[in-house]
């Protein structure tokens, strides 16, 4: 997905911070009142992220004009 960013310009903050909130992503519960230890999450978009049409969108672009320019 970075790497995607990077291919179409964005270079910077914007993919520094999407790789910040994707990468070691943890996650805590609480049960019966008490913390269980914080776990790694799997990768990927987390369900409900406001990134995720973004991100669908932007690799459909660079997928897209991949297959046009191998066409031409």
């Amino acid at each position: 997905m970075i790497k995607i960013l990077n291919k179409i310009g964005l270079e910077g903050h914007l993919p520094n911070t999407i790789k910040g909130i994707y990468e070691k992503h943890t996650a805590n519960i609480i049960l019966n009142g008490n913390y269980v230890k914080a776990f790694l999450l799997r990768p990927g978009t987390s369900q409900g992220c406001l990134f995720s049409p973004l991100f669908f969108n932007t690799i459909a672009y660079v997928l897209a004009r991949a297959n046009q320019q191998e066409k031409e």
